[in-house]
């Protein structure tokens, strides 16, 4: 099984031109939709609120065919996103946190021998979210896989030198470390994107995976460093 740990929200998708298209989203939350579609044995855990937006966010789960069954329901809001688009379709992204769902997990089920735990995004920054999923990732599995996607989001980042600190402690239990050249930039401003990735490596992940936008993605090993191309979509 695969256990997606993370944010559930609602991205408000600002076209160039102004007009706000409401979408689901949350990047932990889109990847068990994959993983459903896929027909992967899927969970989704993070905190999903009891109004119309929680109700649609669970109702699309469902139909992707994802377990929903260790995701609280909570009381306060669906936090949201607004992803203003330029005009080549970059996102500049703004959060409305305080007082809403998402940070809301308290609890993750223990982990099972085999399994996959995927987590990351705000998932390692919102309180109380990020403490319970530091726990997660520390508890001794046997033959677990941990994948970590980080995605940094600097403006909502109140305290640097803590989130570092827990960025290294959250790869040193990670398998498959997930970075952009942009995460690299904010956690390692001196050292250029590569050279940051391979030194997540001695943390203890068996590989990083980094992504570039449109120049591909950067598979990096202990045995060597290749890069994939992207198609454009």
């Amino acid at each position: 099984m695969i256990t997606v740990v993370g944010e559930a929200l609602i991205d408000l998708v600002i076209s160039p031109d102004g007009a706000v298209d409401a979408t689901l989203g949350g990047a932990p939350y889109n990847t068990a939709r994959a993983c459903g579609r896929l027909g992967v044995d899927t969970r989704f855990v993070g905190a999903l609120s009891v109004d119309r937006f929680g109700e649609q966010l669970v109702e699309q789960l469902l139909a992707d065919r994802v377990d929903v069954s260790a995701a609280p329901r909570v009381e306060q809001p669906t936090t949201l996103a607004a992803a203003a688009l330029d005009d080549s379709g970059v996102a500049t992204y703004r959060f409305y946190i305080d007082g809403t769902s998402a940070p809301q997990l308290t609890a993750v089920p223990a982990g099972r021998p085999g399994d996959v735990l995927f987590t990351g995004g705000l998932g390692l920054l919102l309180e109380p979210m990020a403490t319970t999923v530091e726990a997660a990732l520390a508890e001794p599995v046997a033959d677990r896989i941990v994948v970590v996607d980080l995605n940094c989001r600097p403006l909502i980042i109140p305290d640097r030198e803590a989130y570092v600190g827990r960025v290294e402690r959250v790869v040193a239990s990670g398998d498959v470390v997930k970075v952009s050249d942009e995460d690299l930039a904010y956690l390692a401003p001196d050292e250029q994107p590569v050279e940051a990735a391979r030194r997540l490596l001695d943390r203890g992940p068996v590989a990083v995976l980094m992504t570039s936008g449109g120049e591909g993605v950067h598979v990096i090993t202990v045995d060597g460093h290749q890069q994939v191309p992207v198609e454009p979509v």
